[in-house]
């Protein structure tokens, strides 16, 4: 009986391993609620979105990605646009680094953050298909803004 006992102590072990360690894995992917997502695209003309996932810790995590006109008229009059209209939605700048970018989180939702940066090509390598959705919807890209989106977990 002894090896009966070693083994019901084993395999409540491996269970409880399986429920703890697996957690990740059964949680699903960590992203955005479509709400703020959308409270997001407000702040002027969605040109292009786009959205990435990544895994971090055994777990999915979802990046989102807006090219958004906000009718600046240069770099640093857009990356102020961007962030007043953020700011009037009750979000709050946590560091910055004008004119290139300024990291947000939500009042509403604290664990999201965003990135805000002038629009530029070079951010389009986490998210090359943005490149083809733009394509020749866009003539100028002096008032657009890139943002990518994500839940600080």
């Amino acid at each position: 009986m002894k090896w009966a006992r070693r083994l019901e102590v084993a395999m409540g072990l491996v269970y409880v391993a399986l429920v703890v360690g697996g957690c990740g894995w059964f949680g699903g992917p960590i992203q955005v609620d479509p709400v703020v997502l959308n409270e997001v695209r407000r702040i002027g003309v969605v040109r292009g979105e786009s959205k990435v996932q990544s895994d971090v810790n055994r777990r999915a995590e979802i990046t989102n990605f807006f090219v958004i006109d906000v009718a600046g008229v240069n770099a640093s009059d857009t990356l102020d646009k961007a962030v007043k209209n953020l700011q009037a939605q009750k979000w709050s700048i946590i560091t910055e680094n004008r004119p290139i970018r300024v990291v947000m989180k939500s009042d509403k939702w604290p664990e999201v953050h965003l990135t805000i940066a002038s629009f530029d090509a070079m951010y389009l390598e986490e998210a090359p298909e943005l490149r083809g959705m733009l394509g020749d919807k866009t003539p100028t890209t002096e008032g657009h803004v890139i943002i990518d989106v994500y839940k600080f977990a």
